[in-house]
């Protein structure tokens, strides 16, 4: 979608697969809340008790409202359903927006790595444009961001639901998925999991549930929060790699989302990251925006509002279809 070889890609997102890459190849990627896409008829709930999301990656914020708008809504036996909104996401893009409280995060969440310092300029800078369009901005986070305990137990739903997906394709392929079928870190994922009780994993599914509480409380006094979409700016294919250490490039890979992402996937809030940034050698970032859970029309008409502010349209990278 980045190269401008289609309109809009599909997406799916259980710890960030949505605005991670969205915030590396200089797009919009828009994580709804639990329930507002149905996962029907194909699967109930997938695998991970209602934190794995379908959506789409685009370059504008109005693809984004339309194709929310598209795809969005109840299927009957669903075992979560979003509010449904006032009006088309569609007709919230340009819609003003009322002045909000925001609070905004400039550091990575406790046991992640530091923030990129550039990246940390931009929310700054970010903050500061909110600020400046009449919106009261604050530094502030909810505090459940720093509780390192709840990524143990998300990473055995994730794990078990790995299980349950590899199982599923080997009665698909007629044969059992074998270790080379995968990348090391799903092996590994599947390997860790493998001696959890089911005592234990609805332990974890308890565990995620009360941390998602924790954090969506926060917004009883905010309406969005600002973050990094990622700790770091986009890097070189393979600098997450460690041959031989599948457990060392999955930390890799966990580290530098900087805590941002997986919390939201947990608590059912929908976000958003914009394309909002380059760094002085010209490498997009994004950052995060996240609302109460159900309003995504509140994100659309911020997120329509920054784009008219700092349009991103125009940029094209150098490899893209129209330089064909």
């Amino acid at each position: 979608m980045a190269a401008g070889l289609v309109p809009v890609a599909h997406a799916t997102d259980a710890g960030g697969s949505i605005r991670i890459p969205s915030s590396l190849t200089g797009t919009v990627g828009l994580k709804p809340s639990r329930g507002r896409v149905s996962q029907g008829p194909e699967v109930g709930d997938a695998f991970l008790n209602g934190s794995w999301y379908l959506g789409a990656i685009t370059s504008t914020v109005r693809d984004a409202a339309a194709v929310l708008d598209a795809v969005s809504g109840y299927m009957p036996g669903d075992p979560f359903c979003a509010p449904p909104p006032e009006r088309t996401f569609l007709s919230e893009v340009g819609r003003s927006s009322e002045r909000l409280r925001i609070g905004f995060m400039q550091r990575a969440a406790d046991g992640y790595d530091p923030i990129h310092s550039e990246v940390r300029a931009g929310t700054v800078a970010t903050a500061e444009l909110l600020a400046e369009m009449g919106h009261e901005v604050v530094e502030a986070h909810p505090a459940a961001l720093d509780h390192q305990d709840v990524l143990e137990a998300f990473m055995a739903v994730v794990g078990s639901g790995v299980g349950w997906l590899l199982d599923r394709w080997s009665s698909v392929l007629g044969r059992p998925i074998v270790e080379s079928d995968v990348e090391p870190g799903t092996w590994m994922m599947l390997e860790s999991t493998r001696s959890v009780t089911g005592s234990q994993f609805i332990a974890s599914v308890e565990r995620t549930t009360r941390f998602g509480r924790e954090v969506a409380s926060w917004w009883d006094e905010y309406d969005v929060l600002l973050t990094p979409t990622m700790a770091v700016p986009a890097f070189e294919l393979g600098a997450l790699d460690a041959p031989g250490d599948p457990a060392e490039a999955t930390r890799r890979s966990v580290a530098i989302t900087g805590g941002f992402t997986v919390p939201f996937n947990v608590s059912g809030q929908p976000a958003i990251s914009l394309p909002l940034h380059l760094t002085a050698a010209g490498l997009p970032y994004g950052l995060q925006f996240v609302a109460r859970y159900g309003r995504e029309d509140v994100l659309f008409r911020l997120a329509a509002e920054l784009e008219q502010a700092t349009p991103w349209a125009q940029r094209v990278p150098a490899v893209h279809a129209s330089r064909r």
